[in-house]
């Protein structure tokens, strides 16, 4: 009788291990960055210039993420604690520099245009800077649809860095994103690392910034 305990705990352990490796692993601290281009622009047609220059950095820590999007016009920050759904937005205008506090309201008022998203998963694959991805096509109630390529095996503790990305089971490595009636942006990572992440990176000024309602 005892044998066959022993059996039976070391089989349940081994499916307990094989269920967590398929949900994959947990990321509580990482730092993302995204080269940014004009999504379906022909092979071989030159990048457009500001997008060039463009960077987008996501660091996560915990329930804290913080978003950079850098470029030749604007610098914006994006700071959020998911447990105490408050944070800040921070933009740079040549000197000009604006804060604007986020509550829960505000937070979701700034992605009122995500909050229906359907979250389609797609059986197709392929390799992103060496972690294997799948795709998932996202819906909007209006018809428009974006694809995103995510890394099943590296789960963020927060997906909501881009607040339609809550439904998708992984780390997003590639997305688009329609800036303008015109065009569609593809955000492609080429760096993903899981070092921690320093505490300050999530702090918001408390001087140096107007701030906006």
């Amino acid at each position: 009788m005892g044998r066959m305990l022993k059996t039976y705990l070391i089989l349940a352990l081994v499916f307990m291990a094989g269920q967590l490796l398929a949900q994959g692993r947990q990321v509580a601290e990482c730092t993302i960055v995204y080269q940014l281009f004009v999504a379906d622009k022909p092979v071989g047609e030159p990048r457009d210039p500001v997008l060039q220059q463009s960077l987008k950095t996501i660091y996560v820590k915990g329930n804290q993420i913080r978003v950079d999007l850098k470029s030749p016009d604007i610098s914006q920050t994006i700071i959020y604690n998911k447990s105490l759904l408050s944070g800040a937005v921070l933009r740079e205008i040549g000197d000009a520099r604006y804060l604007t506090r986020l509550n829960p309201t505000v937070w979701l008022k700034l992605h009122e245009k995500y909050k229906e998203v359907k979250t389609n998963l797609v059986k197709e694959k392929r390799n992103i800077i060496g972690y294997d991805c799948l795709k998932a096509e996202l819906s909007l109630p209006d018809g428009t649809t974006y694809h995103v390529w995510y890394a099943p095996n590296l789960v963020p503790t927060v997906k909501e860095f881009e607040y339609q990305f809550r439904q998708v089971p992984g780390m997003v490595l590639e997305y688009e994103s329609v800036e303008d009636a015109s065009r569609k942006i593809l955000y492609r990572a080429v760096s993903v690392s899981l070092s921690p992440v320093p505490a300050n990176k999530f702090e918001i000024p408390t001087s140096g910034y107007r701030e906006l309602d």
